[in-house]
């Protein structure tokens, strides 16, 4: 019965997550299509509605140093850590229960493959803009992708790690406590 419930849990969340990794690349596509003066219109309407998403750090060396003044370039970390965490969890809910459950800690190469996953939709979407009128391929843009996807991965990545290590820590703790129990004298 209880794996019958895991594994239904699992099938919800690739689910969720599938759709979840399909709507974010519509909306990145969306984004990316958009004429010069579309992105300008749709970078003023999410200052005006998200300003603490977006804010200003013109006194910041490293946030002017990475181009974080306007919110075209913070969209691009916010949609790919959505895209980093859907991903991840679309990977991960479709590896085989052999290596979810491995030995090892976790297993790295369901994480790899998401941030390489990632990084292709990155370079997609770049390559994308090269056949938008006044758009460009941009590196700076690819930098930023990057932030945010493998911020999403490594999230995911250490929240697993927590698990098993919290979950391991659970099973010597019941281990240990069965072990000091004196036997009964009979």
């Amino acid at each position: 019965m209880r794996d019958a419930a895991a594994k239904r849990e699992i099938r919800v969340l690739y689910v969720l997550s599938l759709v979840g990794t399909l709507a974010v690349l519509a909306a990145v596509f969306y984004l990316t299509a958009q004429s010069g003066t579309d992105t300008l219109k749709t970078q003023a309407l999410a200052e005006q509605y998200f300003p603490t998403l977006f804010p200003k750090h013109a006194h910041c060396r490293t946030w002017l140093a990475l181009h974080l003044n306007s919110a075209r370039r913070l969209a691009h970390i916010y949609e790919f850590f959505a895209l980093g965490l859907a991903v991840t969890v679309l990977v991960r809910t479709r590896q085989k229960r052999s290596e979810r459950g491995s030995r090892r800690v976790v297993p790295i190469t369901g994480y790899a493959l998401s941030a390489l996953l990632c990084s292709l939709c990155s370079v997609l979407d770049q390559t994308h803009k090269i056949f938008v009128q006044y758009r460009h391929f941009d590196v700076l843009d690819l930098r930023l992708d990057a932030i945010g996807y493998l911020t999403a991965v490594g999230m995911v990545y250490s929240v697993h790690l927590l698990s098993v290590l919290l979950q391991r820590a659970r099973s010597l703790a019941l281990l240990h406590a069965v072990l000091l129990i004196p036997a009964e004298n009979g």
